[in-house]
């Protein structure tokens, strides 16, 4: 399965960024409030628009799953 990522490329860099700025300190554990961390994270993602990539993403793996049968 090839993710085609064309129709939501700037959602998806944007999700990324936030990744990048957001949770790759919480997961390194360098956060002291992990909940306040975490809720900003997910709002932020949600403004870069997560659900569209979520989306997207699912319509194409449940196209792929129907085409080979699963």
């Amino acid at each position: 399965f090839n993710e085609d990522y064309s129709s939501y490329a700037t959602e998806r860099s944007a999700v990324r960024q936030v990744m990048d700025e957001y949770l790759a300190p919480l997961e390194a554990g360098l956060v002291d409030d992990v909940d306040s961390a975490l809720a900003t994270f997910l709002e932020k993602a949600d403004n870069a628009g997560l659900a569209t990539c979520q989306e997207n993403y699912k319509a194409q793996w449940e196209a792929y799953c129907e085409k080979k049968g699963y």
